[in-house]
């Protein structure tokens, strides 16, 4: 019987699928017959399903398309779901790649804890090589909690992991799994599915572990690593951010204005600091920069837009 179900959606990307795809095929420290592969194809026309079907012609393991054709990552994830029937379920990005023991480690933490939901780390891949000037550590661009296998890793007060995601989880399906749509379709094209779903399983009482030794890998394109790009993505998240917290609170209006005053304050304040810094010339600006797009996204939060990611 099959064990887990490996679910990637996918939006035109092609050459990373591949890879994502053939990383799950060979993954080492499985009896046979353990896993099983979902690609789910959220593209409007479909275009990914030949290529499916080439790779499932030559895996050692069993590959299915799923096709989801309303561009909407909650519906593609959700779709992933309702296709498959392992116990456990595994979410991996389309530009991820599983290291060869990816799911024997979430596999061994899931069982050893008893846990509901399992995070593992995500590492950066640049395309350039290295990370950018303005991000030297690549800290925005890893999730790692930096804890042992098995450890409890509880969501933060605001909803937030450290470290956790869909892009490398594991869900216990009998626990985590409760409805036909189990990812809000209402914040699949603005992000913030995920967090939705995690804090809906937190609210639960599900229990949340780390497992250090189940890591992928992400390909992050040159001009994803660009500070510009990385603003947007943080005003569009903090965009989000608000609606989630409106959304999974008691009292939304004051929610609402409290998270609108603490993005003005963030926005005032790293505006100061980053003409100070200019003045002084004693950073380049770019944490300011980006605190700044992140009050300002909680202040225009209503003016949220689609973009698939």
């Amino acid at each position: 019987m099959t064990q887990v179900s490996i679910v990637i959606c996918t939006f035109n990307r092609p050459l990373l699928l591949a890879q994502a795809v053939r990383s799950c095929a060979v993954q080492e420290g499985l009896p046979h017959g353990a896993i099983g592969i979902f690609v789910v194809d959220n593209s409007p026309d479909g275009n990914a399903a030949a290529q499916v079907r080439e790779l499932a012609a030559n895996s050692p393991v069993p590959i299915t398309y799923v096709g989801e054709r309303r561009s909407n990552i909650a519906r593609a994830r959700n779709a992933g779901i309702a296709a498959s029937d392992a116990p456990f379920i595994a979410f991996l990005d389309d530009d991820e790649e599983a290291s060869p023991r990816w799911i024997a480690g979430l596999l061994a933490t899931m069982e050893r804890t008893d846990a509901d939901v399992v995070f593992a780390p995500v590492r950066p891949r640049f395309e350039t090589g290295r990370a950018p000037a303005w991000d030297p550590d690549a800290r925005l661009f890893t999730r790692d909690m930096g804890l042992p296998d098995g450890t409890p890793a509880p969501l933060l007060a605001t909803g937030a992991s450290r470290g956790g995601g869909t892009g490398n989880c594991m869900l216990r399906r009998a626990t985590c799994i409760g409805s036909a749509e189990p990812f809000d379709p209402d914040f699949g094209v603005t992000g913030g599915e995920d967090t939705d779903f995690f804090m809906g399983l937190s609210r639960a009482g599900r229990r949340f572990v780390w497992c250090a030794s189940a890591p992928v890998s992400e390909y992050v394109p040159a001009e994803r690593s660009r500070l510009d790009y990385m603003a947007r993505r943080t005003f569009r998240q903090n965009q989000s951010y608000v609606r989630l917290r409106m959304k999974n609170s008691e009292r939304p209006a004051l929610m609402t204005a409290n998270l609108m005053a603490r993005g003005a304050v963030q926005l005032g304040l790293w505006s100061l600091l980053a003409l100070v810094d200019r003045v002084a010339r004693r950073s380049d600006g770019s944490r300011a920069w980006l605190k700044m797009n992140a009050g300002a996204g909680k202040l225009l939060w209503a003016r949220s837009g689609g973009k698939h990611s």
